[in-house]
């Protein structure tokens, strides 16, 4: 099941952007951000990438943003794998069905393996360290990612904890975290009512 062995986030328009559409940037940065953006800012101010820590977003240390690396590496393996194994299985089919399928069959499944061959070759490019930094470069530009020093703690209220966000001006407390506050200060404490 192609599902089943996808990045835990990859959606199934995703899985089908990957295995059969163009590798332009605009489309590998799509899926990136459609993938993680849940968990990434871009900040145009600082030029600098946010990762969400499950408490707070956290500013990515160095421009080269290795950790975002990381995270499209995991889409592109596996779409490289995919793609190969689609081209093998589709491979073995043909050899073993080979005097049994008719002329037209065998041409429909020939003319397959060629795209899945095109498909293979160009995912490989996904790897590219060209096709990488596009990709994050196009990605820090699309609006689900971007954002501005004014959009980060922007309630003055909230109170974030280990444990949980507390609201000063309401008396509240939220034990989620979420990342929808945009929050990138954590007291080292944990709320205790």
């Amino acid at each position: 099941d192609i599902k089943k062995n996808a990045p835990v986030h990859l959606s199934e328009k995703n899985i089908f952007k990957l295995l059969h559409s163009d590798f332009t940037d605009f489309n590998t940065a799509e899926v990136f951000v459609d993938t993680y953006g849940q968990f990434i800012k871009f900040n145009h101010n600082t030029g600098c990438w946010f990762l969400w820590q499950g408490t707070h977003w956290q500013e990515v240390p160095d421009k080269s943003s290795r950790l975002l690396y990381e995270k499209w590496f995991s889409i592109s393996r596996w779409a490289i794998i995919q793609a190969k194994f689609n081209y093998h299985l589709l491979k073995e089919q043909l050899q073993q069905n080979k005097r049994i399928w008719g002329k037209d069959k065998i041409e429909e499944v020939q003319e397959k393996l060629k795209m899945l061959y095109k498909i293979v070759k160009s995912t490989i490019t996904l790897e590219s360290h060209h096709k990488l930094k596009n990709t994050i470069e196009v990605a820090s530009g699309l609006h689900q990612v971007s954002s501005f020093d004014k959009d980060f703690n922007s309630d003055i209220f909230k109170f974030n904890t280990k444990n949980a966000v507390f609201s000063l001006n309401k008396g509240t407390c939220n034990h989620e975290h979420n990342p929808d506050d945009l929050i990138t200060l954590l007291a080292n404490v944990n709320y205790n009512p």
